[in-house]
Order: C-alpha cells, then structure tokens, then sequence
C-alpha cells in the first residue's frame, strides 16, 4: 500500500496546536508524518515525548 508523507512547521508558539492536531490523528493513519518545531539553537527538544503522550503514534526525533 502506498504511504504518504504529511509535513508540519511551526513556531515555538505551536505547540498546542500541534498537540491537537497529533491528539486527533488515528493510529492508522497511513502516512509518515514529519513536524519541525521552532526553537531555541541551545535548546534540548523533548517534542517527541510531548507528541507521543498527545495522541495514539509514536513520535521519535530525526537522526543522521
């Protein structure tokens, strides 16, 4: 089956919105989903954790 790919950005300000959006998602979406949060350079993000307690997909942080 063919997957797609969703790609969300926003600001630093987004959170809670992005909160809702992954809360409203379901569990088979069937599409990767790719979210780029605006921060602070020095800052350690834990948006991974935060999106996965938001909604039923896990969420990792991007790697080389």
């Amino acid at each position: 089956m063919p997957r797609g790919i969703v790609t969300i950005g926003a600001s630093a300000g987004g959170l809670r919105s992005l909160r809702e959006l992954v809360g409203a998602l379901p569990r088979d979406l069937g599409a990767a989903l790719f979210v780029v949060l605006h921060t602070a350079p020095d800052h350690r993000s834990v948006l991974p954790e935060v999106l996965t307690a938001s909604g039923s997909l896990p969420a990792a942080a991007a790697s080389d």
